[in-house]
């Protein structure tokens, strides 16, 4: 009976500047380094040997998610803000962010109506946030004058 052979290792040395790069997303996505770069590798590998036109990398969906940042291409969001803005340029960030946030939570087709939902509440959450920092602000100068 043969025993299971374990993959081979092989050592590699990782450019300082990547390195202190690493630390944090692996971090945040609670994985040690060595795995969250072998995850990296993996995945840009794998997007280099597909035959698709647009590849999945889950290390990056992940560590995108759990930072809270876009996974749509942002030409995409920019394309889906161009439907309800006569210019998606002067669309605020915070406003294509949270729109961003809400369209990657989605699940299922994308319908005219739902994209328009989402634009709403995004618009809603940005004025929520920033009517927050406001009262902040406020209560900040209070008591720097107190």
């Amino acid at each position: 009976m043969k025993k299971p052979t374990a993959p081979r290792r092989l050592t590699m040395v990782l450019r300082s500047d990547l390195t202190e790069r690493v630390f944090p997303h692996a971090a945040r996505i609670c994985q040690n380094p060595n795995s969250f770069v072998n995850h990296c590798v993996a995945a840009c590998l794998d997007a280099m040997d597909s035959d698709e036109i647009t590849c999945d990398l889950p290390i990056v969906t992940l560590t995108r998610k759990a930072c809270r940042k876009p996974i749509l291409a942002a030409k995409r969001i920019r394309a889906i803000c161009a439907i309800f803005a006569t210019s998606p340029e002067e669309i605020p960030s915070r406003n294509f962010q949270y729109l961003a946030e809400l369209l990657n939570c989605h699940e299922g087709p994308l319908a005219k109506e739902v994209v328009r939902a989402y634009w709403k509440l995004a618009d809603r959450m940005a004025a929520d946030a920033a009517a927050f920092e406001k009262q902040l602000q406020a209560l900040k100068s209070r008591q720097s004058s107190s």
